[in-house]
């Protein structure tokens, strides 16, 4: 029995690691795992440390610290009004409010990372999606010296929307937020994880939902009300009203156009 249970296991993380290298985008897991009132370690790291433009140089996996190649080069510009610029390879600038987690993690708005490591003139990030970064101080970035058009944000009109419970009643991981300059405060909670688990009504769902706001990190339970293609996500204290502008079973785009927009995918019940 007990190699019986050990084989289970190691066939556990084989799968999991499969999906990962077939899906190197798609997060395992999010990191607000603790509850609201849960202790939190105090963070190593300021703001003020990453304030300039970063490039990246070199990318390997965060599981065996393999190097792979960069075919979409990160960028990141952080600013001394606690703001930062996003933008993977050709794809538009994203603009957002940028600050430190406690427990080490930075957000830019458009996307989250664990700090590994920094110093005046290089910086390491964790993806959470199976992949750390490197990248280097520069004064230009390459792109900055070319004047290729960059690549549009995934389209959110004219996608299928379905409401079933079978589409939504999943685990949802916010892979990326387009958030319009100055829209994106600290204070503004921005959705990180959302899980559907129960079917209640006709329109309404409980959940859970994680999401950070003022540099903490949350986990709540939520309702969810669908009236037409909008949303009602309340939980205690917090709530997001937004429009669906799909719902496939394997994405979700949620959000308000020219305001923010979230781009979710389906980790799995």
């Amino acid at each position: 029995m007990k190699h019986t249970g050990i084989l289970t296991l190691i066939l556990v993380f084989i799968m999991e690691n499969e999906a990962v290298a077939q899906h190197p985008r798609l997060a395992i897991h999010s990191y607000a795992s603790r509850s609201d009132n849960s202790p939190a370690k105090k963070g190593k790291y300021s703001i003020d440390q990453f304030i300039g433009r970063w490039q990246e140089t070199s990318r390997m996996k965060s599981s065996n610290k393999e190097n792979v190649e960069v075919v979409d080069t990160l960028y990141l510009h952080f600013y001394k009004n606690h703001t930062a610029d996003t933008k993977e390879g050709n794809s538009l600038v994203i603009t957002g409010s940028s600050e430190v987690f406690t427990d080490d993690y930075i957000t830019t708005s458009a996307t989250d990372f664990k700090i590994i490591s920094v110093s005046s003139n290089v910086i390491v990030l964790d993806d959470m999606m199976g992949y750390q970064h490197r990248l280097s101080r520069t004064n230009r970035f390459a792109y900055e010296a070319v004047n290729a058009p960059p690549a549009a944000l995934p389209d959110i009109a004219n996608n299928k929307v379905d409401l079933s419970a079978s589409s939504l009643m999943k685990n949802w991981f916010a892979y990326r937020r387009a958030a319009n300059p100055g829209f994106a405060k600290p204070e503004t909670p921005l959705l990180r994880n959302l899980r559907i688990k129960e079917k209640t009504s006709e329109n309404n769902f409980k959940g859970e939902v994680e999401f950070a706001r003022n540099g903490k990190a949350y986990v709540q339970p939520c309702t969810l009300t669908f009236t037409d293609n909008m949303l009602s996500i309340d939980t205690q204290g917090s709530a997001w009203k937004v429009q669906v502008y799909k719902a496939d079973g394997k994405e979700m785009i949620l959000g308000k156009k020219g305001e923010l927009v979230y781009y979710f995918t389906n980790l799995g019940q």
